[in-house]
């Protein structure tokens, strides 16, 4: 056939992440590959499932090559890349209209919790507005410092601490209601 069918994605996403390694631009090294699991794990805790969040990590990684050129000098690789992955995972919500799917997570809890805590807890987050998630994913999970977290976003550090404070408060209140229900 040609090459007249689409290759599977899996092969896309190697040959593309093959391809984007070495220089992205003169003189600067970026393995695109090396951040793609944080990548991944950002857009597995905005859009729920693994399918979608593989799709959001390809699309970005190819946006992130495609575009290789606008990377500031001073600017991180794996903030750059991670911005592309949040507004792709973005637009797939837009297109989808799905806002409550399960992330995944939780798998460095250390308190002893049921399946109904943890339950509890991934269907609150989930039900976080975008941006909030976003901000606690990459502060709780992805370990970044505020400032980071401020530049990855575009944002201001002073923004991301109170987006902290409410998705915190947020999410207490649900998990509160949640225990309440229960009751």
């Amino acid at each position: 056939m040609l090459g007249l069918c689409p290759a599977p994605k899996q092969s896309r996403l190697a040959s593309l992440t093959g391809t984007l390694r070495g220089k992205l631009m003169t003189g600067r090294e970026f393995d695109l590959e090396r951040h793609a699991p944080a990548a991944r794990a950002l857009a597995l805790s905005i859009v729920g499932n693994q399918a979608d969040a593989d799709d959001v990590v390809q699309e970005a990684m190819l946006a992130a090559f495609e575009h290789r050129g606008e990377l500031d000098q001073g600017r991180h690789p794996k903030a750059w890349l991670l911005q592309i992955a949040l507004n792709k995972a973005r637009d797939l919500l837009r297109r989808k209209r799905v806002r409550s799917v399960s992330p995944s997570g939780l798998e460095g809890v250390t308190t002893p919790v049921t399946t109904e805590d943890v339950d509890a807890v991934r269907r609150a987050f989930q039900s976080l507005p975008v941006n909030a998630r976003a901000v606690m994913h990459l502060a709780y999970y992805e370990e970044m410092a505020y400032a980071e977290i401020a530049e990855t976003l575009g944002t201001s550090v002073g923004a991301v601490k109170m987006t902290i404070l409410r998705g915190r408060e947020l999410l207490r209140g649900m998990l509160k209601e949640s225990n309440d229900d229960v009751r």
